[in-house]
């Protein structure tokens, strides 16, 4: 069991991901959590009849998000980010692109809306858990507004269940896990 607590170099292009160093621990989580969300999700999605491109960009999605949840709570990848403000604002921008992603993935305009309004709401909750510098304050703040964010989500119209699953997913992975910082 001790070897699950080792630390390895991770490569530099993963290193965005992970971090410079990682446990292995952290390692098995990440990817586990990734791949069995996305194989749970993409089994939910055979009966909506998605396009072939659709359903492999919804299994893209499904491993970055739920990989992404784990990942970003875990040391190496905080500290990672903390080291790195540049990365850390390039992050936030890319993933603007996240619900445009799920919006193509559904293709369907009732989802367009909820998936704007979430995706404001995002950005401009984590670049306020992002600008306050007492750990204990941004923990608070992250819950305050995931919990906030949940509740948004929960009430908007979303054509499938599945699309609310991945942007709880989103909320989770961008306000708490990785707005905060946990190391």
């Amino acid at each position: 069991m001790k070897a699950l607590h080792d630390e390895i170099r991770i490569p530099e292009f993963l290193q965005e991901l992970h971090g410079q160093k990682a446990t292995v621990f952290d390692l098995l989580l990440t990817y586990l959590a990734a791949v069995l969300t996305t194989a749970l999700v993409l089994y939910q999605a055979q009966p909506i009849g998605l396009e072939a491109w659709q359903f492999y960009l919804l299994g893209f999605l499904t491993l970055d998000l739920a990989g992404g949840v784990v990942a970003n709570f875990t040391a190496g990848t905080t500290r990672y980010y903390q080291k790195n403000p540049g990365k850390r604002c390039l992050f936030i921008a890319l993933h603007v692109l996240q619900p445009l992603l799920l919006y193509f993935t559904f293709s369907d305009p009732v989802n367009m809306l909820p998936l704007l309004l979430i995706t404001v709401y995002t950005v401009i909750a984590m670049l306020v858990i992002n600008h306050i510098r007492e750990y204990a304050n941004q923990r608070i703040m992250g819950a305050f507004l995931l919990v906030l964010g949940v509740t948004i989500a929960f009430l908007e119209p979303f054509s499938q269940p599945l699309m609310l699953h991945l942007v709880l997913l989103y909320l989770v992975k961008l306000l708490l896990a990785f707005a905060v910082r946990w190391a």
